[in-house]
């Protein structure tokens, strides 16, 4: 049987006509980035697995609702953060953005930051230092570095101009480099 082709927007205007296939398809294409960025942003790669189901569920369950505008990528990362956001007020002191030990890598890693991830404790230390970023720039660090997403696409997320998040992920990126950096020369002076 062979797979259904097309670009996105496509496939989900088939599937809401009732071809089923291209729904499979659309999940078979998209659940591995969807499960890195839920797994990022809760921690808990099993509960990633569930809140992508729950992604799905409700892609399926709006598809007739979607505006067919070439953004089918970016709805899908919006669903899923509204999806991930929304199990993490469940819990009680989690901390919004977070992410643990990976089995694949967190989508596409550019700069320095593939470098700093290379031990688990290095993984620690970069945690860290993400975690205590005010939360605009962590936001804006995640999404960009870990959740693959563009700078306009961050702009038109958190409504602010592009430069604003060019700032956020420059002062962000800064401020993890100067904790590695010095938790680095704290190590070696402790030697």
């Amino acid at each position: 049987m062979r797979r259904p082709t097309g670009d996105d927007d496509s496939l989900l205007q088939r599937a809401v006509r009732g071809e089923a296939d291209c729904f499979t398809e659309l999940v078979h294409r998209h659940r591995p980035w969807v499960c890195r960025l839920l797994s990022a942003m809760t921690s808990d790669p099993e509960a990633a697995e569930d809140l992508a189901q729950e992604v799905f569920t409700r892609l399926h369950r709006h598809a007739g609702s979607y505006k067919s505008r070439g953004q089918f990528v970016a709805y899908l990362k919006q669903l899923a953060l509204n999806v991930g956001r929304s199990y993490l007020r469940r819990i009680p002191g989690v901390t919004l953005v977070a992410w643990d030990e990976q089995k694949e890598p967190l989508g596409e890693i550019r700069s320095d930051l593939l470098d700093a991830i290379l031990t688990r404790q290095v993984q620690d230390e970069v945690r860290a230092s993400v975690e205590a970023l005010p939360p605009d720039q962590r936001e804006a660090v995640l999404l960009h570095y870990f959740g693959g997403w563009t700078v306009p696409e961050i702009a038109a997320r958190v409504k602010c101009p592009e430069g604003t998040v060019k700032s956020r992920l420059h002062h962000g990126i800064r401020k993890i480099r100067e904790a590695l950096t010095k938790d680095s020369a704290t190590q070696k002076e402790e030697q």
